[in-house]
């Protein structure tokens, strides 16, 4: 009789886990579509540059996103239905999913250590290339990239007090966000204020 009573909760706590694996590979899938869909990364991806890595780190994150969720929610239906059917091999199979996700997960742990500024600098290159093209060439493809970057990101670019060119963030800056370029020496999106480093 205890023994059927600790049976029952530890498939009864399996089932609960099992759940949580699933909506979390739900969730995984929602925040990959929203990646890819949201304005603050496809204002970056539609800039063409020569050498835009963004638009591979962007296709990377994407799909690593879509793949770990599919795998997180195929895990847990696979061990949910181990679990009712009272199945070894469906357990194994599921396990064996997420033991794996654990090794994916310590090797992206690893690339976001030796590769940690690498997205923040190509963003900045990015914005750089847009800026500069637009004060030398006054190109209108470089300005409405750059309104857009502005307007989405909520700043003016890289203008200071001590800066001869603010003239460029006044054709730039969006008219709702006039006058919002810096406020006592500090732009307030973070995005600016790392461009302006």
């Amino acid at each position: 009789m205890q023994i059927q009573f600790w049976v029952r909760v530890a498939k009864t706590y399996l089932l609960i886990n099992n759940l949580f694996i699933t909506l979390l590979g739900i969730v995984i899938f929602s925040v990959s579509l929203r990646i890819h869909f949201d304005d603050h990364f496809t204002v970056l991806q539609n800039v063409y540059l020569p050498n835009n890595k963004f638009k591979g780190i962007h296709s990377t994150a994407l799909y690593g996103g879509l793949a770990v969720s599919m795998v997180l929610t195929f895990a847990g239906m696979v061990c949910t239905a181990g679990l009712i059917q009272e199945s070894r091999r469906h357990l194994a199979m599921g396990y064996f999913c997420l033991a794996t996700l654990f090794c994916v997960t310590v090797q992206l742990g690893y690339w976001r250590y030796t590769h940690g500024e690498e997205v923040g600098n190509v963003v900045k290159d990015i914005y750089d290339f847009l800026y500069y093209n637009f004060t030398r060439n006054k190109s209108t493809i470089a300005g409405k990239h750059l309104e857009d970057i502005h307007s989405v990101y909520v700043c003016c670019g890289k203008c200071s007090s001590f800066s001869p060119t603010c003239n460029i963030e006044d054709n730039t800056c969006p008219d709702k966000l006039t006058g919002v370029t810096e406020i006592n020496g500090m732009m307030p999106a973070a995005f600016c204020t790392s461009v302006s480093k």
